[in-house]
């Protein structure tokens, strides 16, 4: 599981030398089940590593390049100063790898802002058990993988479905439509490179004063987001007040979260004395277009887009469309 960029790792390792923690959001799948891609982890710098442990490890990629991963201590040579690690959903083990390649080790992790002990405690335990079940837990990983993937499919079809509302919302969390914090805003754009986006391959960033992030949150979760733009006359081709970027977590689709989201930027554009909101949506997002077209959006052509419209179909691999409400 990689966990860094080149810039980064320097003030990560110059840190853990001082004796401090760290907080890495890491990106990948080679530690499935115990780390989604996305996760928080803490890292302490090494004292005394033990069988189980996570541990942070300076090692080269196939061209030869530094590169950086997070992965299990499966086996310690018997003077201790080596170690062998390998991830959680590999079959093939790396090393050996002395005490000054091991930069730290994970002692937390937070998924969906809940902490999970990842040294001690029943998390720690099933750890250590899953690391010895090999090759029998790499089987178990790949028949649920192809579970989540089936059950994705079917739940993606009866979301598109006009009975699903109705039965799913009573099971639908609570949730308040809220401006998004700094916090939120690092989560989304972890959200965002997970290829989660459904209407928009836009970043998630609010340095443009310009620029509204707001989030459909329950509890500590968010459920889904919207960005809210407005443009001057000195943006062309854009002009005017924008929705971008309507996404909602796929178990939360199909019960109104989006169209909760989607009113509130038609609510705000409306204050703002806007007398018009547009929107791009993919062509093929039916499920979509019926939402936007049952809240008063239309299809509307806007000219100036024309080419920007083509250049997006032919890098994405789909095709956009425009729509428009009038709000006045």
């Amino acid at each position: 599981m990689n966990v860094s960029s080149r810039d980064l790792m320097p003030v990560v390792k110059d840190a853990l030398q001082r004796g401090q923690n760290v907080r890495l959001t890491v990106s990948g799948s080679s530690m499935l089940p115990f780390l989604r891609n996305g996760d928080v982890v803490e890292i302490e710098p090494v004292t005394e590593v033990l069988l189980g442990d996570m541990v942070l490890v300076q090692t080269n990629s196939n061209d030869g390049a530094e590169c950086y991963v997070l992965h299990r201590i499966v086996e310690k040579l018997n003077n201790s100063s080596q170690v062998f690690i390998r991830g959680d959903a590999q079959a093939f083990s790396e090393g050996p790898f002395t005490k000054n390649e091991v930069l730290g080790k994970a002692n937390i992790a937070w998924r969906n802002g809940k902490p999970l002990k990842l040294d001690r405690g029943l998390w720690c335990l099933t750890g250590l058990a899953w690391m010895h079940l090999l090759p029998v837990n790499l089987w178990l990983l790949r028949f649920v993988m192809r579970g989540r993937r089936i059950g994705g499919k079917v739940l993606g079809m009866l979301q598109g479905m006009p009975f699903y509302r109705a039965i799913a919302k009573p099971f639908c969390p609570g949730y308040k439509i809220q401006e998004a914090d700094k916090d939120d805003l690092i989560y989304l754009q972890t959200f965002i490179n997970q290829g989660n986006n459904q209407d928009s391959n836009d970043s998630v960033q609010n340095e443009d004063s310009r620029l509204t992030i707001y989030v459909a949150r329950s509890g500590n979760k968010i459920l889904g987001f919207v960005r809210f733009m407005r443009y001057t006359k000195e943006c062309f081709p854009y002009k005017g007040h924008w929705l971008f970027s309507l996404t909602i977590k796929k178990r939360y689709r199909g019960v109104g979260i989006g169209e909760a989201l989607t009113r509130k930027v038609i609510e705000q554009s409306k204050l703002e004395g806007a007398s018009e909101l547009w929107l791009f949506v993919f062509e093929d997002n039916k499920p979509a277009i019926k939402m936007y077209e049952k809240l008063g959006f239309r299809h509307a052509e806007l000219p100036e887009l024309k080419e920007k419209l083509a250049a997006d179909a032919k890098l994405y691999g789909r095709e956009s469309i425009t729509m428009r409400k009038a709000l006045e």
